[in-house]
């Protein structure tokens, strides 16, 4: 029994291992496919948020580990009356140590190393390996030497001036990288604090998620439409240049695997132009850039058509919600969602109407509430951490002053940390970086958005676990002996953790105030962006009342257009078509949906130009405004 109970580390070790490699899975795939990604780009990916997602629980384990040392010190010193028996997660400091050197030195090869050279391979357009292999390689070489006769230089004057060791040049290094990490945490930790609170408290109103619905569906048409007609300038270049490369010409393998590339409808439609010629030179890497254009236009192509429909009918069934609060029957009259067959229908109804028009509000009201009081303790705890002599954290003295258990205490941790981590890591996911990183929810995110946010997720990790043993006043042994203490090489790293959350929490107020619209809209900055000389790098600021009359009209238009598919068999009338296109490449029209059944006093919308208006016989007149100031 005892060598039973000493072994327990063991099953709680392949806990964590399960559980973290289920949460990255099912996190993965909520943004690519197995089917569609390269073997390459998702288990990269897996193994870069699996190593993330561990500290959620291996940063309380450590506390805990800190703990037993502790208590057993003052055993050994003669105190009496502690008990310092371990909980059953408790694992060995060994353990502990090991788990931290895979987690930080395998995130740090991760990030410098492997995803940079991953990332340029798939980027690259050429038609080998080897090429693609040799291009990733050229692109990432400068970079390196660059970096690495710098540092060097640096390290160099470091070990000649203060004779540094082989461990103070690695400290130096972790050093470094921490800076580095910490000051993306500032960015990305400072405007999650506040987005993840104001995005629960605009999910619980209805009409306000109505007009960001139809401000999405705006700009996803727009999107569409842009990159439809990058696609076919495309595939209209294709077309020309196959007709000018021959059969016997060494250039045409490399056509045929474009033309493999392009979408089905090019080949189901091909078609000769003759008022047009290809009157240039083609050359390899014409047909290498080619090839990226096509790959990366057509993937933009079908993500803004997907997300077009997803989008389109979550507003039309948020429609449908908001107009069944006065439904007599107390059941949510669907437009377009067949009804409910099966046991207990009646019921399951009922208790749907309830929880869409009553409950739901308050859930993400609840969860505002919590969200922002979190928010608000940590920027406090940020504010206040360069005062040391006082405990005014509340985090640290809810963790030392109260008598928690270990497991309890674990728990309490695992729940801070669990929110940091979700403010810098959805921070991160929503980030866009015009159309080369973008990561998107229903599997049409692309390898190189994916293999990017697992490059600095893995930046994040080690900075946001110092962070919160900042915060708390907690000491890990573990973390320490493999990270150091943020101190040495001139003191940076001393003055350093005490000045960053400070900026942190002048990102939170920023973010707060909208101080990003602000500036963007202010006269000044309308006017540097129109004498900005880069015309590619043109900023259009969005017209947000614009954009949600027009998403207003385009769902009356689509509610139209699926209200008549569903009396008739004609198709429905999409708003861009290839066949349009000079270049006769035709997109045919996505599989009819299963045709609805329509129920007794569906709602009716009446749409003006700045409000959605449902109205109904025997019922009372509601209207879902498009309010300018609601978003």
């Amino acid at each position: 029994m005892v060598a039973l109970a000493e072994n327990a580390w063991i099953g709680f070790v392949i806990f964590q291992i399960i559980a973290t490699f289920t949460v990255a899975v099912l996190a993965i795939n909520s943004f690519v496919s197995h089917k569609k990604s390269t073997w390459y780009a998702y288990w990269s990916s897996i193994i870069g948020w699996f190593l993330c997602f561990a500290i959620v629980l291996l940063i309380p384990v450590d506390i805990i580990e800190g703990d037993v040392i502790e208590c057993r010190k003052a055993q050994e010193e003669g105190q009496q009356g502690l008990d310092c028996n371990p909980p059953f997660t408790y694992l060995p400091s060994t353990v502990l140590t090991i788990e931290w050197n895979i987690l930080y030195w395998g995130t740090f090869a991760l990030s410098w190393f492997v995803y940079p050279f991953l990332t340029s391979y798939w980027l690259a357009g050429d038609f080998t390996k080897f090429e693609k292999f040799f291009t990733s390689f050229k692109e990432n070489i400068y970079i390196y030497v660059i970096m690495g006769v710098l540092g060097g230089s640096f390290l160099g004057f470091l070990t000649i001036k203060d004779d540094l060791t082989w461990d103070g040049v690695r400290q130096t290094v972790v050093l470094l990288a921490n800076i580095y990490g910490l000051t993306i945490i500032i960015l990305l930790m400072g405007y999650g604090l506040v987005d993840i609170p104001r995005y629960l408290f605009r999910k619980a109103n209805r009409n306000t998620w109505l007009n960001i619905y139809c401000e999405r569906i705006s700009n996803l048409r727009k999107d569409k439409q842009s990159y439809e007609e990058k696609l076919t300038d495309n595939l209209k270049s294709v077309r020309l240049i196959s007709e000018k490369i021959s059969a016997d010409n060494q250039l045409r393998p490399f056509v045929d695997v474009i033309i493999s590339k392009c979408p089905p409808q090019y080949k189901a439609n091909y078609r000769r132009i003759h008022d047009e010629t290809f009157n240039e030179r083609v050359t390899y890497d014409m047909l290498v850039d080619l090839h990226q254009k096509v790959m990366k236009h057509d993937h933009a192509f079908n993500r803004a058509s997907i997300l077009y429909e997803r989008t389109t009918m979550k507003a039309l069934n948020l429609q449908d919600i908001i107009a069944s609060r006065a439904s007599l029957s107390h059941t949510v009259l669907w437009s377009f969602k067949p009804p409910r067959t099966g046991r207990l229908v009646s019921f399951r109804n009922r208790l749907e109407w309830y929880w869409q028009t009553y409950l739901h509000t308050w859930f993400y009201r609840l969860m505002g509430v919590l969200c922002s009081v979190m928010s608000v303790v940590i920027v406090w705890c940020e504010v206040i951490l360069p005062v040391s002599q006082i405990d005014l954290s509340p985090l640290s003295i809810i963790i030392t002053q109260v008598p928690l258990t270990g497991v309890v205490k674990q728990f309490y941790a695992v729940v801070i940390v669990s929110y940091m981590a979700t403010c810098a890591y959805t921070s991160l996911f929503k980030l866009q970086i015009w159309d080369y990183y973008m990561l998107v929810s229903h599997q049409q995110s692309d390898d190189n958005s994916i293999m990017f946010s697992a490059n600095y997720l893995c930046r994040l990790a080690a900075p946001l676990s110092f962070n919160f043993l900042l915060l708390t006043k907690q000491k890990a042994p573990a973390f320490e002996a493999v990270m150091g203490k943020m101190q040495g090489l001139f003191e940076i790293g001393k003055v350093f953790i005490y000045v960053f959350p400070v900026f942190v929490v002048v990102f939170f107020l920023f973010t707060l105030f909208n101080g990003f619209q602000r500036i963007a809209r202010s006269r000044c900055m309308k006017w540097l962006l129109g004498c900005w000389p880069i015309k590619k790098l043109h900023i259009q600021i969005p017209d947000k009342a614009a954009a949600r009359i027009e998403g207003a009209n385009i769902l009356r238009q689509e509610r139209d257009n699926k209200e008549a598919k569903a009396t008739s068999s004609e198709p429905l009338t999409t708003m861009s078509s290839f066949s349009q296109t000079e270049t006769h490449i035709a997109i045919s029209t996505p599989p009819p949906r299963q045709t609805p059944v329509k129920q007794p006093a569906r709602p009716s919308f009446n749409y003006g130009r700045t409000s959605s208006t449902y109205s109904s016989p025997n019922k009372p007149r509601y209207s879902a405004l498009i309010d300018d100031d609601a978003v």
